[in-house]
């Protein structure tokens, strides 16, 4: 049956994610949340859907009549890379049609949302992207914001956190923290470019604290956590998204704390957070998030006809099974309200930004209002 050859590379895709080579990430050049919750507590109350569902309605125009490209800003061992290959395979029974991942890295997501921005507003190339469009103007690396899309569904938010090499001697953030007051700018941090969540992560224990780190830039999180085993850096960020629970379970790292508001349990039971931390809860909640999106003048028609079979890959049980496994915070927003929460979201980070010297762009000077 068709629906077992999808969920079939479906499960494949989301072993490949959550090896310890997989990451969020991409080309990036190297720089000077969300409250976690226990998989339980974050369930939707909507029902899965039936595996017998018959296929989204085609537009009165018989859209999709070929097949859809995706476009994803990220290489190939990034996190969000895998997010897209996984959900292509799940909706294409929906739409009728096949739904192939392209990667265009770059610039922590510029390089591939401008090329997006090239492409006919008809519904055949579509964008899976995560967080960057936030930072973009932060970082000054594009002019894109979220006026220039429309979201077709904003799935689920991300958990992370930061772990030291084994190799390095910390075992707390504040031994980490206090080797890089003593050595400014040496202690070894990986990114995966300017305005990715491992940035920023930094970005805020460095304006918390008042220290500077060495900024290491990697192509995706998986290099990063290829660079963190093997002691080439002394830190980075991880997540369950993005290879982290194998990572700790191993013990081929040391968990410093997790970005949360709360403990989200499982392997991560017992890492401190950092809602609960007095110099870093300002900070939260922050994380990166998947979202299937089109350009903002796309037919409202065909809007709505990817909107309708990416909320049925959603809402069905393979995929909320998944997103349990990852401690995936459930979103599920599309229309007006995904829009608030982006916009929401861009403005949190942009002032956090702004405010702990990590950007010298002012938000007012692009009319956002401190949230």
């Amino acid at each position: 049956m068709r629906k077992t050859k999808r969920f079939a590379a479906a499960v494949l895709t989301g072993t490949m994610l959550l090896s310890l080579l997989s990451g969020c990430g991409n080309s990036g050049t190297t720089t000077t949340a969300a409250p976690g919750t226990t998989p339980a507590a974050n369930a939707e109350t909507t029902a899965p859907t039936s595996n017998t569902e018959a296929p989204t309605e085609k537009t009165e125009s018989g859209y999709p009549e070929k097949d859809i490209t995706a476009v994803c800003p990220y290489g190939v061992s990034s996190g969000i890379y895998s997010d897209a290959t996984m959900l292509t395979s799940m909706v294409e029974e929906h739409l009728g049609v096949g739904v192939g991942v392209i990667d265009k890295a770059g610039a922590a997501g510029a390089v591939g949302t401008e090329y997006y921005m090239t492409q006919k507003s008809d519904g055949y190339t579509i964008l899976i992207c995560s967080e960057s469009i936030s930072a973009f103007l932060s970082n000054e690396t594009s002019e894109i914001t979220y006026d220039d899309v429309t979201p077709v569904l904003l799935l689920y938010q991300k958990v992370f956190g930061i772990a030291a090499s084994v190799n390095s001697g910390y075992t707390t953030l504040e031994e980490l923290v206090q080797a890089a007051k003593e050595n400014p700018g040496k202690i070894n941090v990986g990114t995966t470019g300017a305005g990715s969540v491992h940035d920023i992560l930094f970005d805020f224990v460095e304006a918390a604290y008042d220290v500077k780190f060495n900024r290491v830039a990697f192509d995706s999180s998986g290099d990063a956590n290829t660079a963190v085993m093997s002691g080439e850096i002394d830190a980075t960020a991880i997540g369950p998204q993005t290879g982290g629970t194998a990572l700790l379970e191993a013990k081929s790292v040391v968990p410093l704390v997790m970005w949360t508001s709360e403990d989200i349990g499982g392997v991560y039971e017992g890492i401190p957070v950092a809602g609960q931390i007095e110099e870093l809860k300002q900070y939260v909640p922050y994380g990166p998030f998947t979202m299937v999106a089109v350009k903002a003048d796309t037919d409202p028609q065909i809007v709505e006809t990817l909107r309708e079979a990416f909320t049925k890959v959603y809402e069905s049980a393979d995929y909320q099974e998944y997103l349990d496994s990852v401690y995936g915070i459930r979103l599920g927003l599309s229309g007006e309200e995904a829009t608030a929460w982006l916009k929401d979201n861009q403005a949190k980070l942009m002032w956090a930004l702004y405010d702990t010297g990590a950007s010298t762009v002012n938000p007012e000077d692009h009319g956002i209002a401190r949230p």
